[in-house]
């Protein structure tokens, strides 16, 4: 199978230009961590002082400093995992071994890149293909935005790029194509009543139009089962199971970004004072059905949560508009003069 694989060059780039900040992102949540604690510690202890349970007059059944030392105890236990967890993370700048074997894998198996001259022509095509409406790619710039011209690396064009340089390379192989992808959208997938069928008949199509190959193509988790039996391997049921968890809730964050429009809107039908609220926030995260809208000020969030029924209003909404059950809201403020992924008040979720 080794000397069958094969990637586009757009997503050797994309590994390239992301890994630096996915390491980083899993560095800093540590920290934040500790940060977290700290301040609610530090509010825990201030709030059982104002209770004046050690005063002139104790309170006859609780012991204060019991507590504190039951908390104090529990966070500094925490603090000695967290700190061992740390100090295991594996240091991926001085040694990637996962990037060796993937160098080794792939080595002479990536595309080429295009030519100044030709990735502007490709630049427009996919631009044209987008007014058009036709896959992949054109559910990015709801998300991404539509580039701008000049833009030396539009973000929106990555997976149209991806497209169009598999067809490439099908064409001067003239082989069937087996195309294994974790993209969830809805450019990809053809879905009928929210299950998905396969890809999208106008990617069949043009795959089969330009190369007159046999076009197949396979969510992650689904191809290492297939793979797993076709090649009569041993059942690795928590990697199988890991790919799947990450591939859904994937989908259903791009679900949330694509869809919060007519998220609002919904809430806005409903309660309009909440709806125009919404308008003020953004989404910040989702991870196991909890997800985090972001306000600027704690005066705005202040307002939401003022509201009668506001997180079940809006996680109504959500069902109405994606189907997706049981989604839990929690709201925070953003620092804009700190990372996006970084809060603070009482409701902070660190992602």
């Amino acid at each position: 199978m080794q000397d069958r694989i094969w990637i586009p060059y757009q997503v050797g780039y994309e590994f390239h230009k992301n890994r630096m900040k996915v390491i980083l992102s899993q560095r800093k949540p540590y920290e934040e961590i500790r940060q977290i604690t700290k301040r609610n510690t530090a509010k825990w202890l201030e709030d059982l002082e104002k209770l004046n349970l050690k005063g002139n007059r104790p309170h006859p059944f609780i012991n204060a400093d019991e507590l504190v030392n039951i908390v104090n105890n529990a966070v500094s236990a925490m603090e000695e995992i967290l700190d061992r967890m740390e100090n295991e993370h594996p240091n991926y700048f001085e040694k990637d071994q996962l990037l060796y074997v993937i160098t080794k894998l792939f080595k002479d198996k990536v595309g080429t890149p295009y030519s100044q001259e030709d990735q502007d022509k490709l630049y427009d095509e996919i631009k044209r293909r987008y007014e058009l409406g036709i896959p992949p790619g054109f559910e990015d710039l709801k998300d991404k935005g539509v580039p701008q011209k000049g833009d030396a690396d539009p973000k929106a064009y990555g997976d149209a790029i991806l497209w169009l340089q598999l067809i490439k390379e099908v064409q001067s192989r003239k082989i069937p194509l087996v195309f294994v992808t974790s993209e969830t959208k809805d450019d990809w997938w053809e879905r009928v009543s929210g299950k998905t069928i396969g890809p999208r008949p106008q990617l069949i199509k043009e795959m089969l139009t330009k190369t007159d190959a046999k076009f197949y193509m396979y969510q992650t988790h689904r191809f290492i089962e297939y793979a797993l039996d076709a090649l009569s391997l041993s059942k690795e049921e928590d990697v199988v199971d890991e790919v799947r968890d990450i591939n859904h809730l994937r989908r259903n964050w791009e679900q949330l970004l694509s869809s919060w429009p007519s998220i609002k809107n919904v809430v806005s039908g409903q309660n309009r004072n909440l709806g125009a609220l919404l308008n003020s926030g953004k989404l910040v995260g989702f991870e196991d059905n909890l997800l985090v809208v972001g306000f600027d000020f704690p005066l705005l969030k202040d307002k939401f949560l003022s509201h009668p029924n506001a997180t079940s209003i809006v996680s109504g909404a959500i069902y109405q508009v994606l189907g997706i059950s049981n989604v839990v809201i929690k709201v925070a403020v953003t620092q804009s003069k700190h990372p996006a992924n970084t809060f603070e008040e009482e409701e902070d979720i660190p992602f």
